[in-house]
């Protein structure tokens, strides 16, 4: 497989890079990589390697489905025309143990700007602009694995900001006695009652709360939270 490079210019300086799992250190195929600010994506290759020419203060960022989002940059290292550059990438992990609770719950405002903001995902996971003229690329786009790979980590996302605003509702509900929900029951709890962001987005906090009771009431039925 080839690997994917920006063309160079006098003013950029050329990154080869292998991207691997924190504590394995198998490679990582497939792992989008992106110029900050930029619409062109880029991928490691499939020994998890890649090639690209930048710009010096350029930043990168990379994501790959079921690993953290890793951003660095060059801005800070000795100059030279070329580097190389080892990257770890850190899983996703649902910690199963009951968290202690170290902060007051975000306020209604705060969750509400939340909810306003949950279905917003990176602009560097949107499809890059094809022309129409551009008839091979536009089904390339489409059926590639690589427009499957992005839509597969914009789907990520958006489910990891729909726990997180459950997960603030709920410490909120408990915060203030409305739930006596164990942290380690948030997930399997938004998991149970299947409430959409859409409804979050589109009703008032007081028909979300009647909603997530009930909803409750059920699942503390069966799990014995009683």
């Amino acid at each position: 497989m080839m690997l994917f490079a920006i063309t160079a210019n006098a003013q950029r300086v050329r990154v080869t890079g292998v991207v691997m799992e924190k504590d394995t250190d198998i490679v990582k195929t497939d792992v989008l990589v992106n110029i900050v600010g930029s619409t062109e994506a880029f991928f490691t290759n499939d020994i998890g390697r890649f090639v690209m020419y930048i710009n010096k203060k350029d930043s990168i960022k990379l994501f790959v489905q079921g690993y953290k989002a890793f951003k660095f940059s060059l801005l800070d290292s000795v100059a030279r025309k070329e580097y190389f550059v080892k990257i770890k990438l850190e899983k996703l992990e649902v910690s199963k143990e009951k968290a202690v609770l170290i902060r007051a719950p975000k306020n209604i405002s705060q969750i509400e700007k939340d909810i306003a903001n949950a279905s917003i995902t990176p602009p560097e996971l949107d499809a890059p602009q094809i022309g129409m003229t551009s008839v091979i690329s536009l089904l390339y786009e489409q059926f590639s694995r690589r427009a499957q790979q992005r839509e597969l980590l914009r789907e990520q996302i958006f489910t990891n900001n729909r726990r997180m605003v459950f997960s603030e509702l709920y410490r909120f509900y408990n915060y203030y006695g409305l739930f006596q929900l164990p942290e380690k029951h948030f997930d399997a709890f938004t998991d149970y009652h299947q409430i959409s962001l859409d409804f979050l987005q589109q009703n008032t906090y007081y028909d979300i709360t009647v909603a997530l009771k009930a909803r409750y009431k059920q699942y503390a039925a069966l799990h014995g939270l009683w």
